[in-house]
């Protein structure tokens, strides 16, 4: 997208908003903006086919385990290999993925999320853009976050936005867009992850996270829910509901695109009288629900399979997965996940003599599978947690 561009869609799309307020002081998204009259909804989109097609997940796993040797593929079950052909990813097609890029830092404006580049707001809530680079603020300061402080998982900036108004039924809801850097392929499977938190400071929680994907840019002039069906709908395969206000989970999820889909959405899009969610902390001082997000990400997947490190292996020692890898230094990245083929756990760890250690004290006892990824060599292992050091 061209600056001028990019500009003319936020002029569009921020139309109606007030001036700069608090929002906590404020209420649910500060002072709304008042509807634009004659305001007409743009529409203009495919929807995706939900599920890959039986051939392509057959490709993906025939790859996969053509690259292993007989006895680790024989002892992976069939859950574990497809979720790790799911997980070689490529390049991220989201840009500006962790709202590190900023403009207008000291042009006053409700909606904090436009100072983001290439984000833009749909509707006429207010989704935001906070700040922990305290020498050039760009959106609201993470220090006047009170009960709910968090520092951004990815740089110095996060976003953050209203997903439910929580026991009061109100219809407030935020969403935040922007334009991929390349059209979607026709069939082509994707992965789609972010960072979440939430806000301790608002006490509710829903099940999901949603992600809109299409062919064009929508504006609908409200600050309740859009009418649009998410194709992801990012989960906690550890918790029901997105209750984790202490420390950034990554939400991760695949799909099949139609084919040319540009722009993205993310918000609960559920109708307010089905929309799934609890009071997670009855103590918190505001009942909505609000998270933090940080590095969003669509990746096209590869067919391509996994290439062993010549030497690895995970133990448990009783309180950490250790992983081994001869001859290599540096950093690790770990994706662990449980028999059934869910992805429970995301790290990175510095390798110390070809040694790693992962804390996973707050999971369960079982067989677990390990993907490692080192100065682009990879291996998969699998490991049991038993108790003691079993």
């Amino acid at each position: 997208m061209s600056h001028q561009l990019a500009k003319e869609d936020e002029q569009k799309l921020s139309k109606g908003t007030d001036p700069a307020r608090n929002k906590l002081r404020a209420g649910r998204g500060g002072e709304h903006p008042v509807l634009q009259a004659g305001r007409k909804r743009e529409l203009n989109f495919q929807v995706p086919k939900m599920w890959r097609t039986r051939m392509e997940m057959n490709n993906m796993l025939n790859a996969l385990l053509s690259s292993l040797t007989n006895t680790t593929a024989r002892a992976i079950p069939l859950a574990v290999a497809a979720a790790l052909a799911a997980m070689a990813t490529a390049q991220n097609l989201v840009p500006n993925p962790s709202f590190e890029d900023t403009v207008d830092c000291s042009t006053p404006t409700q909606c904090t999320l436009l100072k983001a580049t290439q984000w833009y707001n749909p509707t006429i809530s207010t989704p935001d853009v906070w700040d922990a680079d305290t020498a050039r603020l760009c959106g609201y300061d993470v220090r006047t976050q009170g009960v709910g402080q968090m520092q951004p998982q990815d740089g110095d900036r996060m976003a953050g936005g209203f997903f439910w108004d929580g026991p009061s039924n109100g219809p407030t809801r935020e969403y935040m867009l922007t334009r991929l850097t390349d059209e979607l392929a026709p069939e082509a499977a994707y992965q789609v992850s972010l960072w979440y938190v939430r806000n301790a400071a608002f006490g509710s929680a829903v099940d999901h996270i949603g992600v809109w994907l299409g062919n064009d840019s929508i504006h609908e002039p409200t600050w309740g829910p859009m009418d649009l069906m998410p194709q992801v709908r990012l989960r906690d395969p550890n918790s029901e509901y997105l209750t984790n206000g202490t420390q950034w989970t990554q939400l991760v999820d695949t799909f099949t695109a139609m084919g040319g889909e540009r722009w993205l959405i993310i918000g609960n899009f559920d109708p307010q009288d089905s929309i799934q969610a609890i009071v997670a902390d009855p103590a918190a001082p505001y009942s909505n629900c609000y998270y933090y997000m940080d590095h969003v990400a669509v990746e096209a997947l590869h067919e391509a399979g996994i290439q062993e490190f010549v030497h690895a292996a995970a133990y448990w020692d009783g309180r950490n997965l250790v992983l081994h890898t001869e001859g290599f230094s540096g950093t690790v990245t770990v994706d662990v996940l449980d028999g059934l083929g869910r992805h429970v756990c995301h790290s990175e760890a510095g390798l110390t003599e070809g040694q790693a250690a992962i804390p996973m004290d707050q999971y369960p006892c079982g067989l677990y599978v390990v993907r490692m990824r080192c100065a682009q060599r990879e291996a998969v292992v699998k490991f049991v947690k038993g108790e003691g050091g079993q």
